[in-house]
């Protein structure tokens, strides 16, 4: 009732707090949308790798903190190059790329883990595809979420990816928790399974979303890169100022 309010409130305020005109941008609503798509699975995936490791392996809380570290410092080091192909791939591409590693991150603990597996055959491959999901994708949604606002609504428009985003979180821990709860009774092992199932499919439905939503390359080729000249090296000779 009070989200209701709260957006007939909006669409009638000379200032309003959520920018219902900011709907009409394809680049942004996509964005919002799909962001919400990834990170309610994101959330979930990095919250039950860790229970993976405490409640089935039985390592420490530390241990396991340790242990999916290797996931976000390998998005850390992908995230600079990532970023710098956006403009000439599409963002797009990138987050159609990103959710699809994503989903392969439960979706291979959901086929490997046992009881004994080892950490280096399923963990760490798994914590990989996140990195390459997440280097492609969290930067890119808020990139594609503001390229067409205006700048004057920079502000609220960016506030508004980020609610998303919060929203995302949310719901994604606590569906992960109802299946996990509602599995219990087939055993610990298989109501994880049914957990990285779910996101799996999550992930795989944000992929679909943004193929079918998200703008593609804006129109235009992106710009030309500078040919750097030889240095001259008989007397007299000049650059051309203009190449």
């Amino acid at each position: 009732m009070l989200v209701v309010v709260l957006f007939v409130r909006s669409a009638r305020h000379p200032s309003p707090l959520i920018d219902l005109s900011l709907v009409r941008i394809r680049s942004f609503w996509s964005a919002g949308l799909g962001q919400v798509f990834f990170t309610s699975a994101f959330i979930a995936t990095i919250l039950f790798n860790t229970l993976l490791l405490q409640e089935l392996w039985g390592w420490s809380v530390l241990a396991a903190g340790f242990g999916v570290v290797p996931g976000p410092a390998f998005a850390a080091l992908l995230g600079g190059p990532v970023g710098s192909v956006a403009d000439r791939v599409g963002h797009r591409t990138l987050l159609v790329i990103g959710s699809v590693a994503a989903a392969c991150c439960p979706a291979w603990l959901w086929w490997g883990v046992t009881a004994e597996s080892s950490w280096t055959t399923t963990m760490l491959p798994a914590q990989l595809c996140l990195g390459i999901g997440v280097s492609c994708s969290f930067a890119t949604f808020a990139s594609l979420g503001l390229r067409d606002v205006p700048p004057a609504r920079f502000g609220v428009a960016s506030a508004m990816l980020r609610t998303l985003s919060t929203l995302g979180f949310a719901v994604g821990v606590a569906v992960a928790v109802a299946v996990l709860t509602a599995s219990l009774h087939l055993g610990r092992l298989a109501a994880f399974g049914r957990v990285w199932a779910m996101l799996t499919c999550t992930f795989m439905v944000g992929a679909v979303f943004c193929a079918m939503a998200c703008p593609g390359k804006p129109a235009g080729a992106p710009p030309a890169l500078r040919v750097r000249q030889p240095v001259p090296t008989e007397p007299g000779a000049r650059l051309d100022p203009g190449g």
